[in-house]
């Protein structure tokens, strides 16, 4: 072997090592992205935010036939991510077809997407730097290590989805293949398909490659000016031909030309959201050590045509957000999209420095100050340095934090709370709610959105104050409004009011594990029959004749007020019967039954509140000494309506026996307004 053989060798070698060192830092990453997304999602008992569960119920009208829509025959584009709902159509298929769970299923391809974006950055940093390691290995690192990254991959919605056609379009047109400007073109028209601020993707493309394709004019070189110019105009003509025949159709089919969530978010005669958007920006880059800012070091490069679409991009959308007032979930979700793009900027500008340490100045200095070693540690070290304070921010800061932990057992409790919701109900009845996907997917409820996002009326309100609240939260249906489409359900805690004199009462014998006291449900007995007041009991301080009672429970009845030391009482009307002992509290113990009365009514309606027990702490109906119905409370003192049918029993006597055998927490039983409802003829029970 000749002796320049021999370092010739090495170098392949060398070369070869580096290779594989890029292919390993890749597959290390799209499997950490994957597993760490997975884990999040589990650390989250499984569940998403609810947003991402308004797109997955429009994925599921779409794909039962019901159209792309959220309530059957409501043309309102609630969504703002028609490609990615378009994409979990045929997936509901399949979790359908292989007895899989359907949220499962999106998580699953959200994070497959996110691994995808991995790959891709990769794919194009290699393009750009060749096989140099410590480039590839920081731009990987800053997607995989990023909270908001992972976490945002598992919460199935569409960020993910946005960056990859844009880095779709980015390797496609960096790539050798043969139909490059017609596979160009399909991808940068799924860009904003998928998110209409993909739009400034696209435009930032069509800048950087029109003053590319122009630039060999500079030297008089036309011939590839025009090549690349036919090029891009092919690439452009095919976006534009499809993104506009998607346009066409969306402003017929929904009657508007931009999403509902424009309207509602953004429409207003004053909107001004900046100073909230400025903070949302600037939280995002603390939460990453200033890590993010590194990525402007990247400028001085951006004669390479990736690199400026990039360096256009994030500025644009930075600011576009920024002017939107940012979101209200933790993890800036609305910036996520752009973590691969500042990763490929950060990379580049670690590549750049390299490249100036070659120079043959600067290596002569290196070399002489025998400084290459040195530099290249301390350059790793930063990298290593600032991955890991990446990393620990966004434990402490992220939507880890702040959303997975803070809030995964209430979520855990809407999705128990609507699944209960779903035993009980009709898929044709309405539910006036601000939780709308868990209500649409869970529940498989119609809605009245609260916060209008699938609300066209609520949507298209003005708000002069809009974009200085809650984003997303400043514009709320009205209590006359929804009132008016008789929704049978209204969940507690978004409309304010009392609705007893409206036709609907409250119902509390919901579960214990939904972090609910009740539920607001139209009363469809109103106008179908009559209360017959001569057979009920609406306690009064009047003393009742024939009741007894046994123990300390029941030495004092009825009253109108809580006891002392009792919790504040809701939805009392007057008097009514209590076991909490104005001395003895919980303590006391007792029975109280009622005289024998007849039962004259087809159903016995009750109001009552309390502990929950259904041995121990109840209200009975006997008839004959055998109890044939019973209820508890819910561990609340606010008040809602139980129901016994008792139509076979008709004519029967029957006593009412109010049980405390209870003397700890919550040992008490509260009870009032026991009223038969006979129905009208011909209307029925």
């Amino acid at each position: 072997m000749s002796s320049g053989a021999a370092p010739s060798l090495a170098a392949e070698r060398w070369a070869r090592a580096r290779r594989h060192a890029v292919l390993g830092v890749a597959l290390a990453g799209v499997v950490a992205t994957a597993a760490q997304s997975w884990r999040w999602f589990v650390a989250y008992h499984r569940n998403v935010v609810d947003d991402a569960l308004i797109s997955m119920v429009y994925a599921r009208r779409l794909a039962t036939g019901d159209g792309l829509v959220f309530n059957p025959g409501e043309r309102v584009e609630g969504y703002t991510n028609f490609l990615w709902t378009l994409t979990m159509a045929p997936v509901y298929w399949l979790s359908r077809l292989f007895s899989g769970d359907f949220v499962e299923w999106c998580v699953a391809t959200s994070i497959l997407v996110s691994a995808l974006d991995v790959a891709l950055v990769v794919v194009i940093g290699r393009r750009l730097w060749g096989d140099r390691v410590l480039p590839i290995i920081a731009a990987v690192g800053l997607c995989v290590l990023d909270n908001s990254y992972t976490v945002w991959a598992m919460m199935a919605l569409e960020s993910h989805y946005v960056a990859l056609w844009a880095l779709a379009t980015l390797a496609v047109w960096t790539s050798e293949l043969r139909h490059r400007a017609l596979l160009t073109g399909l991808c940068l028209a799924a860009v904003p398909m998928a998110r209409p601020d993909g739009a400034l993707f696209v435009g930032a493309f069509a800048l950087s490659e029109g003053l590319h394709a122009l630039a060999p004019l500079l030297r008089r070189d036309r011939a590839l000016a025009r090549r690349r110019l036919g090029a891009l105009l092919l690439a452009g003509s095919v976006a534009a031909l499809l993104f506009g025949a998607y346009f066409a159709w969306k402003w017929r089919y929904y009657g508007w030309p931009f999403p509902n969530t424009y309207y509602l978010k953004l429409g207003s005669s004053r909107f001004d959201g900046l100073v909230r958007g400025i903070g949302y920006v600037k939280t995002f880059v603390e939460e990453r050590g200033e890590l993010p800012l590194v990525a402007v070091l990247a400028l001085p490069f951006v004669r390479n045509p990736t690199v400026r679409t990039l360096a256009l991009w994030v500025p644009a959308h930075v600011a576009y957000v920024a002017k939107i007032g940012g979101d209200f979930y933790p993890g800036h979700r609305f910036l996520v999209q752009l973590i691969p793009a500042l990763a490929l900027l950060t990379g580049h500008a670690l590549f750049g420095f390299g490249d100036f340490l070659r120079r043959p100045r600067v290596a002569l200095w290196v070399a002489r100050a025998h400084a290459r070693a040195a530099l290249a540690s301390l350059s790793a070290l930063y990298v290593a340095g600032g991955l890991g304070q990446l990393w620990q921010l966004g434990l402490s800061k992220g939507p880890y934090a702040l959303e997975i932990r803070a809030w995964r057992h209430k979520v855990d409790e809407q999705r128990r709370y609507m699944s209960w919701l779903a035993e009980r109900s009709n898929p044709d009845d309405y539910m006036c709610t601000g939780d709308i996907g868990s209500a649409g997917l869970y529940a498989k409820l119609r809605v009245i959105d609260y916060y209008g996002v699938i609300d066209a009326f609520v949507a298209h309100q003005d708000n002069p104050s809009l974009g200085r609240g809650k984003a997303g939260h400043e514009k709320m249906a009205d209590v006359g409004y929804v009132l008016s489409r008789r929704p049978k359900y209204i969940k507690w805690g978004y409309l304010p009011g009392i609705f007893w004199n409206d036709g609907y009462y409250f119902d509390t014998s919901i579960p214990l594990d939904v972090g609910m006291p009740g539920l607001w449900v139209r009363d469809d007995l109103r106008g179908r029959g009559k209360v017959d007041e001569a057979a009920s009991f609406r306690f009064s301080a009047q003393p009742y004749a024939g009741w007894t009672a046994t123990g300390n429970a029941f030495e004092v009845w009825p009253t109108n007020r809580p006891a002392p030391g009792q919790m504040p009482i809701s939805y009392a009307e007057g008097f009514f019967v209590s076991s909490f002992h104005p001395v003895l509290g919980d303590r006391a113990t007792g029975t109280l039954k009622s005289a024998p009365f007849p039962l004259t009514g087809d159903r016995l309606l009750l109001m009552i509140a309390g502990g929950h027990d259904p041995d121990n702490l109840r209200v009975s109906l006997l008839v004959d000494g055998d109890r044939r119905f019973s209820e508890t409370g819910a561990r609340s003192e606010t008040f809602g309506r139980r129901e016994w049918d008792v139509s076979a029993l008709r004519g029967r006597q029957a006593e009412l026996e109010i049980v405390d055998h209870v003397d700890g927490n919550w040992g008490h039983i509260l009870v009032d307004e026991v009223v038969q409802w006979v129905a009208d003829a011909g209307k029925g029970g």
